[in-house]
């Protein structure tokens, strides 16, 4: 079969293929969806959506869609098009003809090529912007989409700064400020070959030609480790806005707080602090443009550094170590027995025990849930970086009540921090119960609701503060948000969460300009 390509307004190109695993494994599969029954058969999405229009979902596959389609349990970007829609965009009748080719008629999947075709055929309609997951009885947008840009209306630019702004390399955007708007690129996803390097080049090189003017703001974050520094050195007015801070102001900006201020929670993946920590369990306090951090989870040790983001074994290990403290080697767990079993972790394993290893420190809330995941289910290494988020969400029935452990808060010189170290102290004790790891992590991720809402109190008493906002990429895993969101509602709290703006990494070049902006305004 001939192969064919699709090419966006946005200027992406995609390969057209009917199975999942003819795309290359560091490429995403986007599923296009024809028929809405189709959709609801073979996807876990919502039953009462409106099957006259499109919509982007982050979807789990049912049992048939995981037997027929995706091969593989997990969440995938699944965009249901109407087939009204499709007729009057169908002008040259290509997809009435991909209809016979692929998928019997009710599906394409897209694999993103990194080189132009010049078969390839420009679509005539704009899939939409947003991926959406549903929670909480409502669409909850989680990333923004490869396909278009995106446009958020910002009234406030009443002086018409302009300014451009380069997110994260993970889920990489550009959004840039100009008059009354904030336009954001399609998503790039990773930055990290040529081909992204080169699109972000031209990107750039196109905003900069459209907008025409002399005076123009450049914003990044503080990870001075990667390829956004870099290309940036070349600038010299650029300007600096903490990670955490960015999901934070783009919550509080939807909401209506632009100007007033709340206790914000934001739990990330991997963000980097000004003077180069790693954050992502954060409790902040203020408005848009004068944050400050007021509490956060106490740090866990990362040996080896980046290399535990891929191998999270090495995070457990280390927390255990400095949580309990004396020799390891005689330990009667699971994790502590696998990992000097293996061949290529025991020497680690040996270093560790011995204080022999330099720890970088994160209080990010992904590393302290891979730690945990690792310490109940070891992998020896894990590629995808939520792979412990995930197993939370297929472990933990959110209708379930499940026990949890009461967790120290100290004030540390004003700074309320929730002690990791106690959790882990009690976690062992019950593996060393033989405890149920499954039943486990419920009491787990239930400890983490009820501690964050304990030290959301002890900010809420000081500040007189009762709106309480949720950020950071941990929240687009619904069991997190939900049982959290519900603990503080339960506890008198107005708490919001995100409405349009992604709550995933691909919108922190939209928070950037936000709170850059209130900073410079305010």
């Amino acid at each position: 079969m001939e192969k064919k390509y699709l090419r966006f307004p946005s200027g992406k190109t995609f390969l057209i293929v009917d199975e999942i695993s003819k795309v290359k494994k560091d490429r995403t599969p986007y599923f296009l969806v024809f028929d809405h029954d189709f959709l609801l058969s073979h996807f876990q999405a919502d039953t009462k959506m409106d099957s006259k229009f499109c919509r982007s979902l982050f979807v789990k596959p049912s049992k048939l869609g995981i037997r027929h389609i995706t091969q593989r349990d997990g969440k995938f970007h699944v965009t249901i098009c109407s087939g009204e829609m499709m007729k009057k965009c169908d002008k040259n009748c290509f997809f009435k003809d991909l209809h016979r080719e692929y998928g019997q008629g009710k599906f394409i999947i897209l694999s993103e090529e990194h080189t132009d075709h010049k078969n390839a055929v420009d679509t005539e309609f704009s899939l939409p912007s947003v991926f959406q997951s549903f929670i909480l009885d409502d669409y909850f947008p989680v990333s923004f989409s490869p396909f278009s840009f995106h446009t958020i209306p910002f009234p406030e630019n009443k002086n018409n700064r302009t300014a451009l702004s380069f997110g994260d390399e993970n889920n990489f955007t550009i959004a840039y400020l100009e008059k009354n708007a904030i336009n954001i690129s399609p998503l790039l996803e990773r930055l990290e070959s040529f081909y992204e390097m080169d699109e972000m080049d031209r990107l750039v090189s196109l905003i900069v030609g459209h907008l025409q003017f002399k005076e123009l703001t450049l914003i990044r974050d503080y990870n001075n480790f990667s390829l956004i520094a870099d290309y940036l050195k070349r600038f010299t007015d650029l300007r600096k806005v903490n990670h955490v801070y960015s999901h934070l102001a783009n919550v509080m900006y939807e909401n209506g707080f632009a100007q007033k201020k709340g206790i914000g929670v934001v739990y990330d993946s991997i963000s980097y602090g000004p003077q180069g920590n790693i954050l992502g369990g954060e409790l902040i306090y203020g408005n848009i443009g004068n944050f400050e951090i007021v509490g956060r989870w106490k740090e866990v040790p990362l040996p080896g550094g980046d290399v535990a983001n891929i191998e999270p074994w090495r995070i457990s290990i280390a927390l255990i170590k400095e949580a309990i403290g004396g020799d390891l080697s005689n330990m009667q767990i699971p994790l502590i027995g696998k990992v000097k079993a293996a061949q290529n972790s025991a020497y680690i394993f040996d270093a560790i025990n011995k204080g022999n290893v330099n720890y970088t420190l994160s209080s990010s809330m992904h590393h302290i849930i891979s730690a945990i995941g690792e310490l109940l289910f070891y992998k020896e290494k894990t590629f995808e970086q939520d792979f412990f988020e995930t197993l939370v969400n297929e472990m933990v029935p959110m209708d379930t009540v499940y026990d949890y452990y009461s967790l120290p808060i100290a004030d540390e010189d004003g700074l309320f921090v929730i002690n990791t170290y106690a959790l882990i102290q009690k976690l062992v004790g019950d593996l060393f119960a033989q405890e149920n790891p499954e039943g486990l992590m419920g009491k787990v991720v239930d400890t983490i609701a009820k501690a964050t809402a304990d030290a959301v109190e002890r900010i809420s008493d000081r500040y007189h503060e009762k709106n309480v906002f949720l950020a950071g990429e941990f929240f687009t895993n619904p069991a997190c948000l939900t049982l959290i969101y519900e603990e503080l509602r339960s506890r008198g709290f107005h708490v919001h969460i995100p409405k349009t703006i992604p709550a995933d990494n691909s919108s922190v070049s939209v928070g950037q300009l936000i709170y850059d902006f209130f900073q410079e305004n305010t």
